[in-house]
């Protein structure tokens, strides 16, 4: 059963809102003790696109939208520092470039272009696939390009140490031999490990799950999360991480070659053991690939 939380409008600068197709981004969550608030992006999946924030208080169930409208490009991720009190995002501009913002947490107006990357140089980053320790104030991503003509996956870190000092604020940045490409990153900052997920290069497309060491992005042995269905292609996948149970959650949406219904599952891992908790089929009926979850 789905209840509505909450329920958000938003303008934009064009009354034929017909021609987007709006979808929610990656989402920051903030004083989850004291004065709850979302942060959550919204983006378009088409040619037709529009770019923004929205801001909740999950107190007085009060939204408020960005001054901003970009129009071009999608959010990647999106950050919450509680010790610095910062709010930052990761967003791209055009086919070609990323830029990295900091937005003030209450009025939403961007406070500062923290770095701009070309993809050419610095590959394509995966959504809501990144790492971010704020303790240790560093970003660590796996993003994905060509190399002589096969797709590839390649290690990047972000100093965050280095804002304001250096316009260029990778410190880190190579190819990671035998991985192609990821499908979600889970971090947990107590461990300081990375839970990933990927297809791995399976002949079958079966999806596979794997620590990764942030500090140096050596990986271990493959375990297998979930078979990819006869006739069927991954669509979407999320996972959001439960820090007090240390479950993972994954919702995945498989798409049919045929005239058949797509398939969604609901998978729950064990973090420190990747031991699978529960599986069971969902109803589609709710286009589970156009949600974003996250963690309250």
């Amino acid at each position: 059963m789905i209840n509505a939380y909450a329920n958000f409008t938003f303008k934009i600068d064009d009354n034929r809102t017909d021609l987007y197709l709006f979808q929610p981004g990656p989402v920051a969550t903030v004083g989850k003790n004291t004065s709850p608030r979302l942060y959550l992006t919204v983006g378009c999946g088409t040619a037709f696109t529009r770019a923004l924030m929205l801001s909740f208080d999950m107190k007085s169930k009060t939204s408020k939208q960005s001054p901003w409208l970009f129009n071009e490009g999608n959010f990647i991720h999106l950050h919450f520092d509680p010790l610095r009190q910062r709010l930052f995002g990761l967003r791209s501009v055009f086919t070609f470039t990323l830029v990295m913002e900091e937005y003030n947490t209450k009025t939403l107006e961007v406070i500062q272009q923290i770095t701009q990357q070309d993809t050419d140089q610095y590959k394509y980053p995966i959504r809501s696939s990144s790492a971010f320790d704020y303790k240790e104030n560093w970003i660590v991503e796996v993003r994905s390009g060509y190399e002589s003509g096969s797709l590839q996956a390649y290690y990047l870190k972000m100093n965050l140490k280095l804002i304001g000092k250096k316009k260029d604020i990778v410190v880190e940045f190579y190819r990671i031999g035998n991985l192609r490409s990821i499908n979600t990153m889970t971090y947990d900052i107590k461990t300081k490990t990375i839970l990933i997920t990927s297809q791995f290069g399976s002949i079958n497309n079966d999806l596979f799950m794997f620590y990764m060491n942030p500090y140096t992005s050596n990986y271990t042995q493959q375990t297998l999360l979930t078979k990819t269905p006869d006739n069927a292609a991954l669509r979407d996948i999320q996972a959001v991480f439960d820090e007090k149970t240390r479950h993972v959650l994954f919702i995945i949406h498989y798409g049919q070659s045929s005239f058949d219904e797509d398939l969604c599952w609901s998978i729950i891992v064990q973090f420190d053991t990747m031991k699978i908790l529960s599986k069971k089929q969902i109803n589609n009926e709710y286009y589970v690939s156009s949600w974003q979850l996250f963690n309250l």
